[in-house]
């Protein structure tokens, strides 16, 4: 439960102490703080605050169980799916060189704390503070649980502790939770993805291949006259996986700085 770390200026802007190399620099020239911070807010909202992309998921539940101790934040992504952490510290934007969190980095952990009294310092945190509320049972759990000494928010528990913790309040965290339901709502591989995959493996296995770029490679693709693997449709499945690496190299990047940052404070 490691943030990074931030400070409120006198104008009551979330600031960074350092420019973040994975900022978003889309907004850095605009007139004001305020228009380039309502501008961003379009981009979090669809990114982070969008309820449709949170649910507990088979993949999330192996990862935590992997890390076998963990921190209050990791306890509620296993009962929600959410982890608003994460996606907070891997979400800032630069105005004026310098950079800015649209919510504060522990924003989570004050909502765990204080929930629902916390105070929204800008239009962004009052979004996330709404967005948050749909968990509001989960946390509320946590709250109380605090409040009764059942956990600590510097403490570490078990993976079975935390299974054990939701099971008593009537939320089901087991494997069997975490499968997908309703398989309209699974997601599924597309052919066109899969021909994707295989056709770029053909070219990479080829070696006669010349040096392919993203166009040629997807026009090379195409002629192979597979059906759904069309020129136009892979230059924009390539564009989006592009698009997809590069936020999870903000998010790894995130994850980087905070660890550097945590093993900085401690030393």
């Amino acid at each position: 439960m490691k943030h990074l770390p931030y400070f409120i200026d006198d104008q009551g802007r979330i600031c960074s102490p350092q420019v973040l190399k994975f900022s978003n620099e889309k907004y850095n020239n605009e007139e004001t703080f305020e228009i380039a911070l309502e501008k961003f807010l379009a981009e979090f909202r669809a990114e982070v605050l969008d309820l449709d992309k949170v649910r507990p998921s088979p993949l999330l539940y192996a990862d935590l169980k992997l890390q076998h101790h963990l921190d209050i934040e990791d306890g509620l992504a296993l009962a929600t799916g959410l982890a608003i952490d994460i996606a907070i510290m891997s979400t800032t934007f630069n105005w004026r060189n310098q950079t800015f969190y649209p919510v504060r980095p522990d924003l989570n952990i004050l909502y765990i704390v204080n929930e629902p009294i916390v105070e929204p310092f800008n239009i962004a945190e009052r979004e996330t503070v709404n967005f948050l509320s749909a968990f509001s049972d989960c946390y509320r759990s946590l709250t109380f649980a605090l409040e009764a000494g059942e956990l600590f928010i510097d403490e570490r528990y078990t993976f079975d502790w935390w299974l054990e913790f939701w099971n008593k309040r009537g939320i089901d965290v087991t494997a069997e939770s975490h499968q997908e339901q309703d398989s309209s709502r699974s997601p599924r591989v597309k052919s066109s993805h899969m021909l994707a995959i295989a056709g770029l493996l053909e070219l990479l296995l080829d070696d006669k291949r010349p040096r392919y770029k993203q166009g040629s490679a997807a026009e090379a693709i195409e002629a192979k006259g597979w059906r759904g693997a069309s020129a136009s449709g892979l230059t924009k499945l390539f564009a989006e996986a592009r698009a997809t690496a590069a936020e999870a190299d903000k998010v790894a990047q995130a994850k980087a700085e905070a660890r550097e940052a945590a093993s900085n404070k401690a030393k």
